[in-house]
């Protein structure tokens, strides 16, 4: 009876350890596999905290100390490196990307749609990515944005 008992459980975890070896490799294969199985084994811990508020989000970087708000309607992604959007017909406007890495900021050369803010020996870098024609709107944007940048 305990062979059998024994037999039994090798054939069910055999079944089991099948299955799963055949999910990950039908994620794998599929185009936005990779992408699934990568988020859910590592995961980009962000140093920044969102509050929603009515009059739109606060963004924080609880490691450097420094907050900024955004105007309302502003949808972020990213997580070291934002990017800020108003969202219209499922296309972004007025992108403003805000970076902290030394390496990226060097490879940006300061201009029109960029600010530039050197805050406790670090640069903080906004910058507006849209086309020419939407620059005017959108620089108001970013002007409130760097106006509320304050200390913690």
């Amino acid at each position: 009876m305990s062979d059998q008992n024994n037999f039994i459980k090798f054939l069910v975890l055999f079944v089991f350890t099948s299955a799963n070896i055949f999910m990950v490799w039908s994620f794998m294969i599929r185009e936005e596999g990779p992408d699934w199985l990568n988020s859910q084994v590592a995961h980009q811990v962000s140093p920044y905290t969102i509050t929603e508020t009515d009059r739109g989000a606060i963004i924080n970087n609880i490691v450097m100390g420094y907050e900024f708000k955004l105007p309302a309607g502003f949808k972020t992604t990213g997580a070291r490196n934002f990017s800020f959007f108003l969202e219209e017909d499922g296309k972004k406007k007025c992108e403003i990307r805000h970076y902290l890495s030394a390496d990226r900021v060097k490879k940006i050369s300061s201009g029109d749609g960029k600010v530039v803010i050197l805050f406790n020996n670090a640069e903080l870098v906004f910058e507006l990515v849209v086309a020419e024609t939407e620059k005017a709107f959108c620089a108001e944007y970013l002007k409130q944005i760097e106006d509320s940048l304050a200390i913690n």
